[in-house]
């Protein structure tokens, strides 16, 4: 169950579901299932949140964080994913010069709960999707 969380300033309702959409493209695009992929926005106003020990007061290059949390991915995949998430991020907020740090965090099945349970006992299906630490060079 793939789910993005974004961290971004303070922006308009019409931005974020723009964001949910585009962002949800972008990952489809690069091969994560549209079906179970989830998006959460999270937004700050200036002076919450800063670089280098300096707060972002609305001037210049924000915070712009996404954190990809996901069952562990080829590195062809991943490459794509930083690619097709970051320019669907930056054309959404209009900001050309605004790229996001992105984490890509990866689980196995069995550190997944759904329905209260271990991911596989809600979903057999899961249990036979490995975490691929065998994953090729590709």
């Amino acid at each position: 169950m793939p789910f993005l969380d974004v961290t971004l300033p303070r922006t308009t309702p019409d931005i974020r579901r723009a964001l949910i959409s585009n962002l949800t493209d972008a990952a489809a695009q690069a091969g994560l299932e549209r079906d179970i992929f989830r998006v959460l926005i999270r937004e700050y106003d200036p002076g919450d949140a800063g670089t280098a020990g300096v707060v972002w007061n609305g001037d210049g290059m924000p915070v712009l964080h996404l954190i990809l949390y996901c069952p562990r991915q080829p590195r062809s995949r991943k490459k794509s994913l930083i690619e097709n998430l970051s320019r669907a991020f930056s054309a959404t907020v209009g900001q050309p010069d605004w790229w996001p740090i992105i984490h890509i965090l990866e689980y196995p099945y069995d550190n997944l709960g759904i329905h209260g349970r271990i991911s596989w006992e809600a979903h057999p299906e899961l249990k036979s999707r490995k975490f691929y630490y065998d994953l090729p060079d590709d």
